[in-house]
């Protein structure tokens, strides 16, 4: 998916989002927000935007003097969900189709973003999840196309997304294990900290480790930034009969790429990505890489 327009307010937006959170002084704000309009006034309109939005965030960490500005937050939110892993877990554990509700538990649990919507607590997730006794949580649904295809499958990859959503990942890889033992699954995190996104140590953290095996994209990007991948990041992904690429970041970056077995799962926060899926904002999908996706 091409970078749009909008997505250079999203780019812009970021700077006023970590200057607030980390308490800049209105000198700082202004010499950040220069140096990324410099920056956006000459880039490539044909790239992604995960892929701007690394040097953007790069620009604007530096500039603050803060690597990780959302460090503790992405701790509490991984630590939030997971003291209600149990809770979902036999949730799971008691539904008929257990792999569908895992599937709606990972798809949901997208909210979690930082980039998207800036607001976020615990009681929010959990008005999310609950919210998932509705037969309609995705506007497009292509989980039985993924369910049969996992049947037959020897490798899996799933690319994650953000902080605390990790924990419904986990829950769905666990799902997955448990029906089909022949793959072999991997999980892959952000190279470097950007946003609230996925790393090693949020995969450390919710012990992800346990389920499958965890590997990191080599990138600072904010969505798959292929071409920019490790080498062994782009291996596991060709050689994998099953990707599925959690989040908006993920879409844009790959949305584009024709793979047999590639499913997107996740939320359409953005109105820009929502039209270009066709469905309405906030709702979730569910969609192997066919266009147009509808």
């Amino acid at each position: 998916m091409e970078f749009n327009f909008k997505c250079l307010l999203c780019n812009i937006e970021q700077v006023d989002k970590v200057a607030n959170h980390v308490k800049a002084s209105d000198c700082d704000r202004e010499s950040v927000l220069r140096e990324v309009l410099k920056y956006l006034s000459d880039v490539d309109f044909k790239t992604t935007n995960p892929e701007i939005m690394r040097e953007t965030w790069r620009i604007i960490t530096e500039g603050f003097g803060d690597s990780d500005p959302y460090g503790s937050e992405k701790r509490r939110f991984n630590g939030d969900l997971m003291e209600i892993y149990g809770l979902l877990r036999e949730r799971i554990s008691q539904s008929e189709e257990g792999f569908f509700e895992a599937l709606r538990l990972s798809a949901v649990g997208n909210i979690i973003d930082f980039g998207a919507n800036h607001y976020f607590d615990k009681e929010m997730c959990y008005g999310k999840i609950c919210d998932l006794c509705s037969e309609d949580i995705f506007a497009i649904d292509h989980s039985k196309r993924l369910y049969e295809k996992l049947k037959s499958a020897k490798q899996l990859l799933v690319i994650g997304d953000n902080c605390g959503e990790i924990v419904l990942d986990k829950l769905l890889i666990e799902r997955i294990k448990s029906e089909f033992s022949q793959l072999k699954i991997y999980y892959s995190v952000r190279g470097k900290v950007v946003l609230n996104d996925v790393t090693a140590e949020d995969a450390d953290q919710v012990r992800m480790g346990d389920v499958a095996a965890v590997i990191d994209d080599g990138t600072g990007a904010p969505g798959t930034a292929l071409e920019q991948a490790s080498e062994e990041f782009k291996e596991i992904f060709e050689e994998s009969d099953v990707v599925i690429a959690k989040g908006q970041g993920n879409f844009e970056g790959l949305s584009e790429i024709k793979k047999a077995g590639l499913f997107f799962l996740l939320m359409a926060k953005c109105p820009v990505i929502a039209g270009y899926i066709g469905v309405p904002s906030m709702k979730c999908v569910c969609i192997e890489n066919v266009i147009p996706f509808a």
